[in-house]
């Protein structure tokens, strides 16, 4: 969304928890790879975007850059379209745990087939 005209200072907002502990090292070198630079929030902050006005008021949270879109006039209907996920983030994201459940799924599948579906449509059509 070309919302300023701009690149804006993005700011990447991570909790305080034993994961993001033991992977922010990964996490840091992976966006420094694809070219992202870190600054400290006061200096992100000094990006004259952030003082741009918020008139979005309702029951659940959006991003900033849609709460600043809504603001300026857009339609909400056109702020719905997410962007698309790129790649490397989906194969990424297939936690190992994912992984073996499809995997599991797939086997419970194809045993549900053999066992009951294959036998109900053969007596179906009266093959033995």
């Amino acid at each position: 969304m070309q919302l300023f005209g701009r690149a804006i200072r993005q700011i990447l907002l991570l909790h305080a928890n034993r994961l993001n502990a033991v992977e922010f090292g990964a996490v840091a070198e992976g966006l420094a790879a694809r070219g992202y630079a870190f600054v400290r929030l006061e200096q992100a902050l000094l990006d004259p975007v952030y003082g741009s006005p918020d008139r979005y008021v309702r029951n659940h949270g959006v991003s900033w850059l849609l709460r600043w879109a809504v603001s300026r006039g857009l339609p909400e209907r056109s702020l719905k379209r997410k962007p698309p996920i790129p790649a490397f983030v989906r194969i990424e994201a297939q936690t190992p745990w994912m992984v073996l459940t499809r995997s599991r799924i797939g086997r419970w599948r194809e045993t549900l087939y053999a066992r009951v579906k294959k036998p109900w449509i053969a007596r179906l059509r009266g093959v033995r």
